[in-house]
């Protein structure tokens, strides 16, 4: 059980960590890596946007994805 909990514990971790890089390209100028990054979290973030939209000019799904991802975290630690 241990393993299993490491295992997704791990598995969040890169996805927040994805999540944030994903965020940070696309700031920057498009090139293959960006892309490739913006395309994969775009396919985790698209359900996030759908429920919450823009603040003004700001897409905080990334933030509500990092939140949502953070709470399933603390409760597969705690089982």
């Amino acid at each position: 059980m241990v393993n299993l909990k490491l295992l997704i514990h791990s598995a969040i971790e890169l996805l927040t960590c994805l999540i944030v890089a994903g965020a940070v390209a696309s700031w920057l100028p498009r090139n293959g890596i960006t892309d490739s990054l913006m395309e994969f979290t775009d396919r985790l973030l698209k359900p996030i946007r759908r429920l919450v939209k823009p603040f003004g000019s700001v897409d905080i799904s990334p933030i509500v994805a990092i939140i949502i991802l953070q709470v399933a975290d603390y409760i597969v630690r705690r089982l």
